[in-house]
């Protein structure tokens, strides 16, 4: 019997070791993800691993105690411990369901937690970009030129360009009347940007994307890099969703004059605003 007893405490001892290990790494995820997008259906799925993992580590624990030597432990300690260790468990729940649902959230097309990042139209702009209206797809901005209009049916492209500096674009696809639930957002936005950058040719890099608030509409910005023609060139913008349409404010341009147009597509964005 004791022998029985030794071999079950070895095996439980290798069990708390990576189960240990693997409530830390879910705990840390679950405020990651808190603290990144607020997205119900990641949150709910985050915490839930959470407390699986902290029951399972307490009952480990609790065998474990059970089944040391009775001189190593003290009577009734193995029950305090497993109190203690089930108030801190539950506090800890406790605390991260509070913290989910008192994160701030905005109007638009659903309420959303404040990711990190938020953009909002400038009243004065410091450029000698035009002004441009499309009334047809519901937005104005300043371009450096009168934009070309590509309509493909599906997808309407307006795009004016810099000479050797870069090239700056609105983007508007139509979503065909779906409506996005909470949950569709972020596969969606990882989706559309891994679109873009297949687009861009198969050697394109990442480089950063946050998700933000754009007009109060939720939406993902992002840089990436892609080499054409033996030229490096780089692509930062920012998409978002505002009545089932799909807005792409964009900039794309070669290496050396990254600097220059970067600071350009600063103003072209915050010069962006619907028309409602």
């Amino acid at each position: 019997m004791k022998i029985l007893k030794t071999i079950f405490l070895v095996i439980l001892i290798l069990i708390a070791i990576p189960l240990g290990l693997q409530t830390v790494i879910s705990l840390l995820k679950a405020i990651s993800v808190i603290a990144r997008s607020g997205d119900p259906y990641n949150t709910g799925y985050s915490i839930g691993t959470l407390t699986a993992n902290l029951l399972l580590l307490i009952i480990v624990i609790y065998g474990i105690i059970r089944l040391r030597p009775k001189k190593e432990t003290k009577k009734g300690i193995s029950h305090i411990i497993v109190i203690i260790s089930l108030i801190a468990a539950i506090g800890l729940f406790v605390w991260v369901i509070i913290y989910s649902v008192n994160k701030k959230s905005v109007p638009g097309n659903t309420s959303v937690s404040i990711p990190a990042y938020e953009y909002k139209s400038a009243s004065s702009i410091n450029t000698t970009f035009e002004e441009y209206v499309s009334e047809k797809h519901g937005f104005k901005v300043r371009f450096p030129t009168i934009p070309a209009v590509n309509d493909y049916g599906a997808a309407v492209n307006y795009s004016s360009a810099i000479e050797n500096e870069g090239g700056y674009s609105v983007f508007v696809g139509f979503n065909q009347g779906r409506t996005l639930k909470e949950k569709d957002f972020e596969p969606f936005f990882n989706g559309y940007l891994k679109g873009r950058m297949e687009q861009a040719g198969n050697n394109a890099n990442l480089i950063w994307s946050r998700q933000v608030l754009f007009l109060g509409c939720r939406g993902l910005e992002y840089e990436h890099s892609a080499q054409l023609e033996g030229n490096t060139f780089y692509f930062q913008g920012i998409f978002f969703i505002y009545n089932n349409r799909v807005y792409l404010v964009s900039v794309v341009c070669p290496e050396g004059s990254k600097q220059s147009a970067y600071s350009k597509f600063d103003d072209f964005v915050r010069s962006f605003s619907l028309l409602k």
